[in-house]
């Protein structure tokens, strides 16, 4: 939920897509129902991370209509299990 907007956002961590899967638009097909998804819940923005050297999810994640986030630096904290 975003305490700016006091509307919902919708994170989506660890998505991932079998090696024989992949190049058939499964992650596409994934990401517009995700989407789609979150319109109908009337959220006001979607978030995905991916490591900074996996750039075929980054280029899916952009054609779908990500942008880097340029305004925020993001952190985290690793608490262990």
């Amino acid at each position: 939920y975003s305490s700016l907007s006091l509307k919902r956002v919708w994170i989506l961590n660890d998505i991932f897509v079998a090696e024989d899967a992949r190049r058939m638009l499964v992650a596409d097909r994934l990401l517009q129902t995700a989407k789609q998804m979150a319109k109908d819940s009337n959220a006001v923005r979607m978030r995905a991370a991916t490591s900074v050297s996996n750039e075929a999810a980054q280029k899916t994640y952009e054609s779908i209509g990500f942008r880097e986030d340029t305004r925020f630096k993001n952190y985290t904290l690793e608490l262990g299990d």
